[in-house]
Formats: structure tokens, C-alpha cells, sequence
């Protein structure tokens, strides 16, 4: 590993503008590397069947439904359980990056305190800057949702954010409590995406 490597870690629920803004920090760091836990989580599918990982067949605000149990608790075991089956894959990302020496951004849904900082143990010579980014409001994400929706190709597969606007809403109350207690910055997205400035300084 090469010391003094950096990742920096955007996460925070579906549609809050977490593309965007790591995007923004490669740009803003001169960083050239930026990868999406979405397309990791799309390779370990390849490879491992959903009978042997269900929550790993769902996305965060779904795997819940493994359990039908769709009160906060069962929501928030739902989204751990499916952080836990993408993290093997970000984790060795995070180990190739600093094998080469390479500064990166890595951004999705899959994150949490505890998986921070077992990549922090994991990893320790790469600084892991991790930021959570937050909505203000569950109007603000069903207007994030209404963009996001516009910008998808045609013909490309229906997600159900809106459907999950409130569930998405109650893992984003737990991430906020939970990055308290591990001293993760948070900042609010920008009210539209189109602003041109994907993020906030919020607390």
C-alpha cells in the first residue's frame, strides 16, 4: 500500500444527490478515479446467486421486505443486512485503490458507521474521508426523485424511489443519529440538482 493514499466516501439514501456531488469532490481534489457501489453491487450479482445472498438481490430500501417486517427496526435490519452484502466488494476496491497509490472517490447507499470504520481497520494506511449527505425534507427527495426520473435513458429498468420515499426518509434518520456517533460530517444537498452546486455545508 502506498501511504498517504485518500478515499473519500460520499453516502447517504437513493436520490440525494450523491452522483453529483462525487463528482464535485473529483473535480474539486483533482481526483481522477470515481466509482459507484451501485455497479459493484451489479457485479457481485453476476457471481453470486440471490438464493445464497437475498439482501444482496435487493437494494437498500428494499431488502427490508426479506422479513416483511416494514416497521422502522425491520427497515433499518433490512438496509444493514444489504450494506453488509455490498461491502466485501467495496472493501477490495478500497484495498486495490491503495495498492496503486490512487486517491478516489466512492459513493452509494451502502455505508454506515460500522462499515467506515472496519474499512478504516481494513485499510490502515489510507485516510477515509467519509461524508453523509442528507435531504432537508421528504419534499426535497421527491423532487430530487422527479429529476432523476427525468434523466434516466428511455426504455431503461423502473426503480421505485417513490414508492420507498418514506422508508428512504427512515434510513436517513438513521444514518444522521448514526454518523453522530461516529463524527461523520454531514451536508445537506443542494434544493435542486440543477443548482450547480450538489451540496451544503449543513453541520
Amino acid at each position: 500500500m502506498t501511504p498517504g493514499m485518500t478515499l473519500h466516501v460520499i453516502y447517504g439514501i437513493a436520490c440525494a444527490g450523491k452522483s453529483t456531488t462525487a463528482l464535485r469532490y473529483a473535480r474539486d481534489y483533482g481526483i481522477r478515479t470515481v466509482i459507484s457501489t451501485d455497479y459493484l453491487r451489479e457485479v457481485q450479482r453476476l457471481y453470486v446467486p440471490a438464493n445464497e445472498s437475498p439482501a444482496l438481490a435487493k437494494v437498500s430500501h428494499t431488502a427490508w421486505e426479506l422479513t416483511y417486517d416494514p416497521t422502522p427496526s425491520g427497515i433499518i435490519a433490512g438496509f444493514t443486512s444489504h450494506a453488509e452484502a455490498v461491502f466485501p466488494a467495496v472493501a477490495a476496491v478500497a484495498a486495490k485503490l491503495a495498492h496503486d497509490g490512487l486517491d478516489a472517490v466512492i459513493e452509494g447507499s451502502c455505508f454506515h458507521g460500522a462499515l467506515i470504520t472496519r474499512l478504516r481497520q481494513q485499510a490502515r494506511d489510507v485516510t477515509i474521508r467519509p461524508v453523509l449527505l442528507t435531504v432537508e425534507s421528504l419534499p426535497q427527495l421527491l423532487d430530487h426523485i422527479t429529476e432523476k426520473e427525468q434523466q434516466r435513458a428511455p426504455g431503461s429498468e423502473p426503480r421505485n424511489w417513490r414508492a420507498n420515499a418514506r422508508i428512504l426518509m427512515t434510513i436517513q434518520d438513521f444514518l444522521i443519529t448514526d454518523a453522530v456517533c461516529h463524527a461523520i460530517p454531514q451536508r445537506w444537498a443542494a434544493h435542486s440538482l440543477r443548482d450547480g452546486v450538489p451540496y451544503e455545508h449543513a453541520r
